[in-house]
């Protein structure tokens, strides 16, 4: 008989669940929210007070998600890319779009609404004078990544419920935001000496800038990110993962664990079945959001490789599609939480076709599933 767990807050209940342990229920959170998203829901009877992610997770009673690091959560107040950041200048503007080069030194078109990817037009480095020229904004070292009272900020942080986690670009993720997708790929074969380049940097970037973090901090997972897939599979070949990014995640995920990281987890849209070895090989943990659409099913994952924790999974094209769409697209949360190391989430933030009613029926259902399942005390 299934020994009872006590009531657990948000930041053991996660833990415990990645580590594929027993827990008091699953986590009940999801991976954010369109802008577009909230101003709709407004329209459709949300109140006009809830206005960010937090807002909306306290109004459904969610969990508090600690993931996605382009919205509002509890993440940690450093810096960890750029420093200083550059000055984002405007170039065009119409209606509709604005055109500028932003505070990463990538010239793009925005919407102004923010609902939508931007168009790329040039990024910083196109060869290895231009990585050169940016080192100075990428010293780890530099102290005042911290603020001056970082220390106090790291008490307030260890005594929260909630989990703490730090967020890292991955040797896929780092190199594109510097090159853009097609010069990074021709870059694998045109100039490899400057990919390895830029990730022999970046590992050491990694040491020095999270330092002082990891010793002051108890953090419960590191996320990596990198966005490597689509819908047809990884957008670099298994055989160049292995060349150049391989031996740094190594490295970096001796480091995270050396310093106490309890889990590692590794953030990419697509599918990156093809992937999922050589992360675990790495030294990854666990994935997320397992987007459904592109072929990343959590349940064939699972499959495949039964102890790597894996976080979403929830079509968000059944939420847009109604209530019927829902509960069948809900059946999986018991196949996987009988198997351990899943937390159910959207596939990826709730865009806006999905209206408020669908996404409070998902949220009720999801939560009578969850409390009415005793799958994952095993």
């Amino acid at each position: 008989m299934a020994r009872e767990v006590a009531n657990m807050n948000q930041r053991e209940r996660l833990i415990a669940t990645l580590n594929f342990d027993q827990t008091d229920r699953l986590p009940m959170m999801d991976f954010g929210y369109w802008e577009q998203t909230i101003e709709d829901w407004q329209k459709e009877g949300m109140p006009r007070q809830v206005e960010n992610q937090k807002d909306v997770e306290n109004y459904l009673s969610l969990d508090r998600c600690c993931f996605d690091t382009h919205l509002e959560v509890p993440q940690v107040n450093y810096q960890g890319a750029f420093f200083p950041l550059f000055e984002e200048t405007i170039i065009d503007e119409d209606e509709k779009t604005v055109t500028k080069i932003d505070s990463y030194a990538v010239t793009l078109r925005e919407s102004k609404k923010k609902n939508s990817v931007p168009k790329y037009i040039r990024f910083p480095v196109e060869k290895k004078e231009d990585f050169e020229k940016l080192k100075p904004r990428l010293d780890g070292k530099n102290p005042r990544r911290y603020p001056p009272d970082w220390s106090e900020q790291a008490k307030v942080i260890n005594a929260r419920e909630e989990p703490v986690g730090l967020f890292i670009l991955g040797f896929f993720g780092h190199p594109r935001n510097l090159m853009g997708l097609e010069n990074l790929s021709l870059a694998y074969y045109l100039q490899p000496d400057l990919v390895r380049s830029i990730a022999e940097h970046h590992v050491q970037f990694i040491f020095d800038a999270y330092e002082r973090a990891l010793n002051e901090l108890e953090v419960d997972f590191v996320t990596i990110w990198e966005d490597m897939a689509y819908k047809n599979g990884p957008l670099i070949s298994p055989s160049c993962f292995k060349e150049f990014m391989m031996p740094y995640y190594r490295e970096v995920t001796a480091f995270l664990k050396s310093k106490g990281v309890k889990k590692i987890l590794v953030d990419s849209d697509g599918d990156i079945k093809k992937l999922v070895p050589l992360f675990i090989e790495a030294g990854v943990d666990g994935l997320y959001p397992c987007e459904i659409q592109p072929g990343s099913d959590p349940v064939i994952i699972r499959e495949q490789y039964p102890r790597i924790a894996l976080l979403g999974g929830i079509n968000k094209r059944a939420l847009a599609a109604g209530k019927e769409a829902i509960d069948k697209e809900l059946e999986k949360i018991n196949i996987l939480a009988r198997k351990g190391g899943y937390v159910p989430m959207v596939d990826h933030r709730v865009p806006p076709d999905v209206s408020f009613e669908n996404y409070r029926y998902y949220c009720e259902r999801r939560r009578e599933i969850i409390m009415n399942s005793r799958s994952w005390r095993k």
